[in-house]
């Protein structure tokens, strides 16, 4: 499957088709919505399907149907582009988030001044990043890059965490409030968009403003990002044989852990 190539934001503007402008290859299209949020609120399909609003609004401006957009700087993990249509995801430039993980880079996508997220980041090769939670509902594409995910709730043993491998064209959605952690194993910068229900401009709900307002933060100071020296420390072990694995390049240093106890456990997550 190819990885995903763009993002879009549908408006209720007027009847429109999907055309796939390859004459040699097919075309996937993923989408996610709130349409089972909106006919559970209003349990009227007529109201849902016949509504006659037509959001003309929410084109801002004609350039953002072309692709074209206004980057809009707020602070690290916050920052934003404003359009109605990102032609294309592994090209697009990211501004740094640090708090993140060294080398990480991440986006959010305004489209259409939409309650629906949208959200881009990357990690450098050699890396991975820190471990973070949040509500259930966020869809994970794999864009670029190729590596895995560990997914655990918490106090439960890492030695039982869930393994997502991906590579381009894979999609997951972590279930709620699992802590969850990406590591890139490609010698090679890996990038994945992420969908879901409310947006960092209009979160709609208390727990999806609390995610935009803790991003980077970590559970000493309220927040749900658990920091490397933090980690049990398998988790870099694990990370070190499988970039051996695939013959690609270590940069990150061992973390400097407040526990080195915890690694005493086996860890039983390498692939066969």
């Amino acid at each position: 499957m190819r990885p995903p190539s763009g993002v879009a934001r549908e408006l209720g503007i007027d009847l429109h088709q999907f055309a796939n402008g390859s004459g040699k290859e097919s075309a996937r299209l993923a989408i996610v919505t709130d349409l089972p949020l909106m006919l559970n609120t209003f349990h009227d399909m007529a109201f849902v399907f016949e509504n006659d609003i037509d959001f003309a609004g929410r084109i801002a401006d004609p350039r953002y149907l072309s692709g074209e957009g206004d980057y809009m700087p707020v602070r690290p993990g916050r920052n934003q582009w404003q359009s109605l249509l990102v032609p294309d995801l592994q090209s697009v430039e990211l501004p740094a988030f640090e708090a993140r993980g060294a080398g990480s880079k991440h986006l959010h996508f305004i489209l259409g001044d939409a309650s629906m997220h949208a959200h881009t980041a990357e990690m450098p090769r050699g890396r991975y990043k820190k471990a973070h939670r949040h509500p259930a509902g966020y869809h994970v594409f794999c864009v670029t890059g190729r590596g895995y995910s560990l997914l655990w709730l918490e106090g439960q043993n890492m030695a039982d965490a869930v393994r997502m491998d991906w590579t381009p064209g894979c999609v997951y959605a972590p279930p709620d409030e699992y802590y969850h952690q990406h590591f890139n194993v490609a010698d090679e910068p890996s990038r994945y968009l992420a969908l879901g229900f409310g947006s960092v401009r209009h979160p709609v709900l208390d727990r999806y403003r609390r995610v935009y307002e803790m991003l980077g933060v970590n559970v000493e100071q309220g927040g749900d990002q658990i920091e490397h020296e933090d980690e049990w420390p398998a988790v870099y072990d694990l990370f070190v044989r499988e970039l051996q694995r695939a013959g690609s390049t270590l940069v990150m240093e061992r973390p400097s852990y407040r526990a080195e106890g915890l690694a005493a456990a086996p860890f039983p997550h390498a692939r066969a």
